[in-house]
């Protein structure tokens, strides 16, 4: 499979529809608790009273948290949608294969949970440490290119967030 092929077919507006509504359901979620493992996850969305895909969101979100944070890696959310499989994905598994091996490039460790998603484009959020990636302007959830685009700022927050556990600080950016 090439990568370009993938970017391709998960390059649309679709994307962007479901960013926006998955967004907009992780922000009236509480997210207590921090479960850390598949078993966790499935019991977290066993007794979760809302709706079943939310609370499965809830559970993986969760997970990806804890992984986030005790493992000091980055947890994946993967809420895949219709548009999988397709003629180069068959499941949400190769699709978090494919990330874990893109987070693996480029030196660090990640670890994908997956939620079920009704709608038609698959969405993905990176947690890091106690954070979710581009949180602080809204567009935490992207569309698989996006996602696919925004790994190595996922590694940027997580060399933040280390040299903050660290207490030395972020460091400046080069000029500034």
């Amino acid at each position: 499979m090439n990568i370009d092929t993938l970017r391709n077919t998960f390059d649309s507006a679709r994307g962007k529809v479901i960013a926006g509504a998955l967004a907009a359901a992780m922000t009236v979620m509480p997210m207590a608790g921090a479960p850390g493992d598949a078993k966790a996850q499935e019991q977290t969305a066993s007794t979760c009273t809302w709706d079943q895909q939310i609370c499965e969101l809830r559970a993986a979100s969760d997970a990806a948290r804890a992984y986030a944070e005790t493992k000091d890696g980055v947890g994946i959310v993967i809420h895949v949608g219709q548009d999988i499989p397709n003629q180069h994905i068959r499941d949400a598994d190769q699709l978090g294969q494919l990330f874990m091996k893109r987070f693996q490039e480029l030196g660090e460790d990640a670890r994908y949970f997956v939620a079920p998603n009704d709608s038609p484009a698959t969405g993905i959020t990176y947690h890091v440490g106690h954070l979710i990636v581009g949180a602080h302007n809204g567009t935490e959830v992207r569309n698989v290119k996006e996602a696919w685009n925004t790994a190595p700022e996922a590694i940027t927050q997580l060399s933040i967030t280390r040299s903050l556990a660290a207490g030395d600080g972020p460091s400046a950016a080069p000029g500034g």
